[in-house]
C-alpha cells in the first residue's frame, strides 16, 4: 500500500517514484493493466471510426476492396442522348482520373477495360 501513496502523493515525476518504491511484481501489474487499457481503448476507438464516420466506413470499403480484388459492380455508360456505350457488370476494383476522362478496372477474367469518356457522357458505378 505504501507504494501506491507515493505515486499518489509524488508531483514531481511520479512514474519515476513509483518504479522506485514498489517491488517488481506490483511494478509487472500495473504495467499489465495499463497495457490492456491502452490497448483496450485503441480498439475502441479504432472501430468506432471505421463503423461510425463516413470517411472510415469508406476507408475500411477500400481496404475491403483492395484485399479482395474488387467489389461486385454494375458499371454503365450514357451518352447524352440518354443511349447506353458501356455496360459491365461484375467484381471489379475501379479507377478513376477526373483530369483526363477516363475510368480503369480488370475484370474477373483479367481483361483490363481503360474506358475515356467524354464531358456529357455519365457513368454510374453501382455496388451490388
Amino acid at each position: 500500500m505504501d507504494c501506491f501513496r507515493s505515486f499518489i502523493i509524488s508531483r514531481n515525476c511520479c512514474w519515476y517514484t513509483f518504479f522506485l518504491s514498489c517491488d517488481s511484481k506490483t511494478v509487472g501489474i500495473v504495467t499489465i493493466i495499463g497495457t490492456v487499457v491502452i490497448v483496450g481503448a485503441l480498439a475502441f476507438g479504432m472501430n468506432w471510426y471505421n463503423t461510425s464516420t463516413a470517411s472510415g466506413i469508406r476507408g475500411l470499403k477500400d481496404f475491403r476492396s483492395e484485399i479482395t480484388n474488387g467489389i461486385e459492380r454494375e458499371i454503365t455508360i450514357t451518352a447524352e442522348d440518354g443511349r447506353e456505350i458501356f455496360h459491365y457488370q461484375g467484381k471489379v476494383d475501379v479507377e478513376s482520373d477526373h483530369t483526363d476522362n477516363y475510368i480503369k478496372f480488370e475484370s474477373e477474367e483479367g481483361k483490363r477495360y481503360l474506358i475515356y469518356y467524354g464531358i456529357q457522357d455519365t457513368i454510374t458505378i453501382i455496388e451490388k
